[in-house]
């Protein structure tokens, strides 16, 4: 037995080595190198495969270019492939061996053709951020040229800009305010090429200490320059000129520096180029200001001047020269200093002939004339703002000087002859204090503005006394108005969670004295008095209580506004009370799709313009009465509103749909008496009914790297007017539809269509047509690149306008340019504009139960020479 297990023993001990030695043998390891040079390769793929492809093991090399499968036992009919990139890949059946030394081939690897692009728009939260490169292209030259192609972002003609249809309240530049609303002077000068992206920053609360507690409906626009274009100079010059005798200039500079931003605009121009787009300055969404923040004086006296609705190079006859300089200092991170300067001078010729219809109830005046006009524009405005935003509180005091002077001279021909000029000139001096402190859950905040004005205006009329008569009278009208405003308010506000309760009280005073003087030749009877002083005392005590409630998907606002109103006129005291509340409400249905419903009830006492008693002439043939009656009007509105954003697709849509209904205690008259029209109010109650819809959707179109635009507008208003003693109920409806798309075909055209159509028309109250007219405008603008530094421009345009049922008009203008690109940083570009040589355009507007057909005066064929360079 002993025997029989020592035996057992041992047979078990043969079996286990045996197996042992087989798994030794089976041991796979080895190095790999490159054939070329000897040098291990590091990272080298190594696989063991089965017979069908199954990966059975791998290991990765070292450094040293070596290899070892520990774990697992190789067959003999298993394969050992290895790869490395950049080499050719080695395989072999493992059979008997154990150890590899492999040597591989170097081999270029030819990799598929792939395009990197970059996402044209990107959203993060409440900011949506455009790759400004994606809508650029060679022929831009400033921002406001790939503004124009954004979707879901408008430029309009005065150079404001709108973002779903509504206007923006801010436009920074690398985060900074540098030029408040005066905003394109930046979007109109700055290159393209130093622009990195365009942010838009939604509902976007400018005041720290009022975030996530006071929200805001509109969005602001950051501008970010590239690197290279920060804390150093930039800009650009450019000049220009040609026949018959047209010249144009500018020079622009900006630099952001970390402690200090300036920027400087030196204009000057005979092409037709309106140089007081780059001074608007657009009215800023405010929070802090309740009550209304200023006051401006009217023109009381007011030539009228005609001004075709054609681009402005195609209209203006002007000398216009202009200055803008800005400096901002960063005091700390949290205070600023900016000082601006802005001095513009313009002079202006225009000539047009019209026939001007008046529609009353029993019949129709014309008249027609032909008048020559001339305008010199001149102003200067000195500012400072003085502003510290903290998380805590914010202070912002600003200064604000301004002087200025327009002085036109008409002569007109035809039904009236005479000769008129007028002088507006004017002065003002503004100050605006704003304060407000956070504490926790608490907000104060203190408002104070003041403004002093000054406006001296006079007339001086010659007329004929008939249209075939050489004998001549004269008319002279002497107002001068000097004012005073001031409102100052002081708002608490609780906010804990969702709920925010603000309490706002405060006083407008407002002081005008306005004295006019008539003299000359007047027909009796058609003055209240040839001489007038009129004292207009008024303050206004209001006081606002405000509920608002945010959650991730409502927010509604509840505001209670009470008002009493205190007058003084001449010495007469009487007061009013007006309550206005407003509801606003806003549901987010997605983070892409939102609605919100304004509803209000507004009372308001009458226009201050014309609260005085006396009477003048605020030009050859219209008086205007003023009004000692305060009484005002009641109105309920409602506007709803929709709003979509799919920035990945880049498609934005909104609209709005407003009805207002409005009771009015004063009523406008104007009465034809001889030659002259009085204007005025009378008292009698009636109602003015008015519905508007507006629509836009912007659409981008990868493909062909542009985008589709389709704008809508209607307006249908029910009113009333006293015409000649006689109640005239009328109609007006208003339609505009805007079609417009752009893009490019490969890399040697692009294009830029639209198209603008327009249905007025003017009725009585039983449906009689008066005037109705439709107007079609197309533009058409094609850009070619038959070589790699030329570039051919066309434009076309075509204008359709109907005169009246049986007659409609049609214009063509041409214009080409040539532009050849000496650098990146120079063009030069030959020009022809109106090449047809058209002399006049031929138009026809609506007004309050009034029509005029005008042919106005157009720039003839200018040819120049421009030559524009980047620093």
């Amino acid at each position: 037995m002993k025997s029989l297990f020592h035996l057992a023993a041992l047979f078990l001990f043969l079996i286990s080595f045996s197996g042992k030695i087989n798994a030794q043998d089976y041991k796979i390891s080895g190095n790999v190198k490159s054939s070329s040079d000897n040098v291990a390769l590091a990272g080298a793929v190594i696989k063991i495969q089965d017979t069908v492809g199954n990966i059975i093991s791998y290991a990765i090399a070292d450094a040293k270019g070596t290899f070892c499968f520990e774990d697992r036992v190789g067959a003999p009919d298993d394969s050992l492939c290895i790869s490395s990139l950049g080499f050719s890949r080695y395989a072999v059946l493992i059979g008997n061996k154990r150890y590899f030394s492999v040597k591989l081939d170097p081999q270029d690897i030819k990799l598929k053709e792939i395009t990197v692009k970059a996402r044209k728009m990107i959203l993060k939260g409440d900011t949506l951020s455009y790759n400004a490169a994606s809508y650029t292209d060679s022929h831009d030259r400033t921002v406001e040229d790939i503004l124009k192609k954004m979707p879901g972002i408008e430029v309009k003609e005065s150079g404001e800009i709108l973002y779903q249809g509504k206007s923006i309240n801010h436009l920074y530049i690398n985060g900074m305010d540098l030029l408040g609303g005066n905003y394109s002077l930046a979007t109109e000068n700055i290159s393209p090429s130093d622009l990195k992206s365009v942010e838009v920053l939604e509902n976007h609360q400018p005041v720290k200490a009022l975030r996530k507690i006071s929200f805001s409906e509109r969005a602001a626009i950051n501008l970010k320059l590239k690197d290279r274009a920060r804390a150093k100079w930039i800009g650009s010059v450019k000049a220009a000129g040609g026949d018959p005798s047209i010249w144009s200039g500018n020079l622009f500079t900006m630099r952001m520096g970390g402690k200090m931003q300036s920027l400087t605009n030196v204009k000057t121009d005979h092409s037709g180029t309106d140089l007081s787009n780059t001074a608007n300055t657009f009215s800023i969404e405010d929070l802090l200001y309740p009550g209304g923040n200023s006051y401006k004086i009217p023109p009381y006296i007011s030539v009228g001047t005609s001004s075709a609705p054609l681009d402005e190079k195609r209209r203006r006859f002007d000398h216009s020269h202009l200055i803008n300089i800005v400096n901002n200092w960063k005091l700390s991170d949290d205070y600023r200093l900016k000082v601006g300067t802005t001095a513009s001078c313009d002079r202006l010729n225009f000539s047009n002939s019209s026939l001007t219809n008046y529609y009353l109830n029993d019949r129709t005046i014309s008249d027609r004339q032909e008048t020559r006009s001339s305008i010199h524009n001149y102003s200067v405005d000195i500012n400072a703002d003085l502003s510290a935003n903290t998380d805590k509180f914010y202070i912002n005091n600003k200064f604000e000087g301004l002087l200025y002077n327009k002085k036109i001279h008409a002569g007109t021909s035809g039904t009236y002859n005479n000769d008129q000029t007028s002088h507006n000139p004017g002065s003002s001096v503004k100050d605006d204090f704003r304060y407000v402190r956070r504490l926790g859950g608490h907000t104060f905040k203190i408002t104070s503005t003041i403004q002093i004005m000054n406006s001296p205006q006079k007339l001086d009329v010659e007329k004929y006394r008939d249209s075939e008569s050489s004998s001549k009278y004269n008319i002279g009208q002497d107002i001068t108005a000097d004012a005073i405003f001031n409102n100052t308010s002081i708002s608490y506000g609780m906010h804990t969670g969702p709920w925010s309760l603000t309490l706002t009280g405060g006083e407008t005073f407002f002081l005008r004295n306005l004295r006019g003087k008539t003299n000359g030749h007047v027909v009796d009877g058609i003055l209240k008095a040839d001489d007038f002083n009129s004292k207009l005392r008024k303050n206004i005590i209001y006081f606002t209580p405000s509920l608002t409630y945010e959650s991730n998907r409502v927010r509604f606002t509840a505001n209670a506004g009470a008002d009493l109103f205190f007058y003084n006129i001449n010495g007469n005291n009487t007061k009013k009370y007006y309550l206005s509340p407003s509801l606003f409400i806003k549901y987010s249905f997605t983070a892409k799709l939102f609605a919100t419903v304004f509803a209000s009830v507004n009372r308001e006492p009458a226009s201050d313009d014309y609260m005085f008693y006396g009477s003048f002439f605020s030009n050859y043939r219209h008086l205007q009465n003023g009004s000692m009656n305060i009484s005002g009007s009641k109105s309920e509105s409602v506007d709803f509103g929709i709003s979509y954003k799919d920035p990945v697709n880049s498609l934005f849509a909104s609209g709005n749909l407003i009805k207002t209904f409005a009771d009015n205690s004063m009523l406008g008259e104007q009465d034809f008496t001889g030659d002259y029209i009085i204007s005025g109010f009378n008292i009698h109650d009636n109602r003015r009914n008015s519905c508007g819809l507006t629509l836009e959707v912007s659409k981008g179109v990868d493909f062909m790297k542009g985008m589709i635009k389709i704008n809508f507008y209607g307006s249908r208003v029910a009113a009333d007017m006293m015409q000649d003693g006689e109640l005239t109920p009328y109609k007006s409806r208003y339609m505009e539809l805007r079609p417009s798309f752009n893009g490019y075909i490969g890399n040697w055209c692009d294009f830029d269509y639209s198209l603008v159509f327009k249905r007025t028309s003017l009725l009585f109250a039983d449906g009689t047509s008066l005037s109705r007219y439709d107007n079609i405008g197309q533009r058409m603008k094609i850009d070619l690149v038959p070589f790699k530094k030329t570039t051919i421009k066309l434009v076309g345009e075509h204008y359709m306008n109907d005169i009246s049922e049986s007659v409609t008009k049609h214009t063509l203008f041409a214009d080409g340019y040539l532009m050849y690109s000496a650098d990146k940083k120079t063009d030069i570009t030959f020009g022809i504009t109106n090449i047809l040589n058209k002399k006049t355009y031929d138009y026809k507007t609506n007004s309050t139960l009034t029509s005029v057909y005008s042919t106005f005066r157009i720039r003839p064929r200018n040819i120049f020479i421009e030559i524009y360079r980047k620093f």
